[in-house]
């Protein structure tokens, strides 16, 4: 998209080796120490986008809304236009987090949402309309992958609201990672399908997916792709089990019947946007019950085409606000 608009972006990250493998230049910003360099950065552009992710919620903590909107503070401060591009807004129940998007989320050139009940909370937090476009990972065409005899299987750890680091969310107890084990038994042993867990982030998703693997009877194989392989390989199986927001969106890119495990709001926003093409089930589902899930959502297969045709023809919607950034940004740089 950025590309297309002929700019040429930097990405600010929290991990700089993990951006190396995209290739684009990166600035690291992690905390305070970053601020310095951040602004330098910023000061060296013409213009900034926020997005996409569910950035604006304060259900993974207090500090979630403080660090991401630094970013477009340091923007604002520095009189640089900026844009949201497929924000997700997900519930912000303290006021400090209410009052600080209100303020800092003002005067966008535009901003677009990846779903209506983000779009509804953008409204309620700013008093401004958003643009309800799409995830921009559905402006992604995906390589053809064959559907293997296996279970795709992406979990994470739940968040942990009342913590103040922003990766501070505990790991699953034992009950939790044996429910997890049986659920998945449950759906693959009947269809003699491996299972196979798919990693986003190496340091947290692998040692648990290593613990589930560990109780489960099934034949399983672990897997920490490459940022450009993860889409395909989790559309590499029949059946997908996520945690992950966008595992649920490579499952419809690739056609896949998805079952959300349902951790946060977002989970049940992109059930919602889905035609009922992908199914969501409690986060500690009793087994028989995520069984019902995958038997319901299977032969739903016009849905999900439906799902990802109007969601592909939304996500359009966020090259636009790129453009009118991308104009703003060029306007602004020929009057200094």
């Amino acid at each position: 998209m950025v590309d297309e608009a002929g700019c040429r972006p930097t990405v600010v990250t929290v991990d700089k080796a993990a951006g190396a493998r995209i290739g684009v230049p990166m600035i690291r910003h992690a905390g305070a120490l970053d601020a310095l360099p951040l602004a330098r950065a910023v000061w060296n552009h013409d213009g900034v986008i926020l997005g996409g992710g569910g950035l604006i919620q304060d259900e993974t903590g207090p500090l979630n809304i403080p660090f991401h909107l630094s970013r477009l503070a340091t923007a604002r401060m520095l009189r640089k236009p900026w844009a949201g591009v497929g924000l997700g807004v997900g519930e912000v129940r303290r006021r400090t987090g209410r009052l600080l998007a209100r303020f800092v989320l003002r005067n966008a050139v535009a901003v677009s949402v990846r779903d209506r009940a983000s779009a509804r909370r953008y409204c309620e937090l700013t008093g401004q309309p958003a643009i309800t476009a799409a995830d921009p990972v559905f402006m992604r065409t995906p390589r053809a992958v064959e559907a293997g005899s296996c279970l795709v299987v992406s979990l994470r750890r739940a968040n942990s609201p009342g913590r103040r680091r922003l990766r501070g969310s505990d790991p699953p107890d034992e009950s939790r990672l044996r429910r997890w084990a049986e659920m998945i038994d449950a759906v693959a042993e009947p269809r003699g399908l491996e299972v196979r867990f798919v990693a986003w982030e190496r340091s947290l998703d692998a040692p648990l997916h290593e613990a589930v693997a560990a109780r489960l009877r099934s034949p399983t194989i672990t897997e920490v792709p490459a940022t450009d392989d993860i889409i395909e390989r989790m559309g590499a199986g029949r059946l997908v089990l996520t945690m992950r927001y966008h595992g649920a969106i490579a499952a419809l890119l690739h056609g896949r019947p998805c079952v959300m495990l349902d951790y946060s709001p977002k989970m049940a926003d992109l059930a919602d946007e889905s035609h009922d093409g992908v199914s969501l089930a409690p986060l500690d589902a009793e087994p028989r019950h995520v069984v019902a899930a995958f038997d319901a959502v299977i032969g739903r297969v016009d849905a999900r085409a439906d799902a990802l045709e109007d969601l592909r023809r939304r996500a359009a919607a966020n090259r636009e606000v790129v453009r009118k950034l991308a104009f703003a940004a060029r306007r602004d740089h020929n009057r200094s």
